[in-house]
């Protein structure tokens, strides 16, 4: 009798280190004490941060899941302005999940459902 146990692969887990990430971005951008200047920020995202702090406010109440909260493991999540960091940059640019892996450090599965969960919201506000 031949017992099938399933695959013996797992996928890869990567540790990705969130708190610093939504920190980092903090600084960076949203700070009192900005490490680039908002000119930098309007290069980058292609507005203002004064609108992007509005499309924020309305969407975070809009959607849970673009509050920071703790995962299954206790860990804290991704802030919103690094959840609406890579749906911006993902529909003004037409970046790719590899590029939100590498400087936002977020998998592609959540790159692309931060996206889809943006446009749904923006679609029904």
């Amino acid at each position: 009798m031949v017992v099938h146990r399933g695959t013996s692969s797992r996928r890869r887990t990567i540790p990705r280190d969130r708190v610093s990430t939504s920190e980092n971005l903090f600084q960076n951008y949203f700070s009192n004490h900005l490490l680039y200047p908002p000119s930098d920020f309007r290069n980058r995202f292609r507005m203002w941060c004064e609108l992007f702090n509005r499309i924020m406010e309305q969407i975070v109440p809009f959607d849970d899941y673009f509050k920071q909260k703790p995962d299954a493991t206790g860990k804290l999540g991704f802030s919103p302005q690094v959840k609406m960091t890579v749906a911006m940059c993902m529909l003004a640019y037409g970046t790719t999940v590899d590029l939100n892996d590498d400087y936002l450090k977020i998998a592609e599965t959540t790159s692309f459902e931060v996206c889809k969960r943006f446009c749904h919201v923006v679609n029904n506000l």
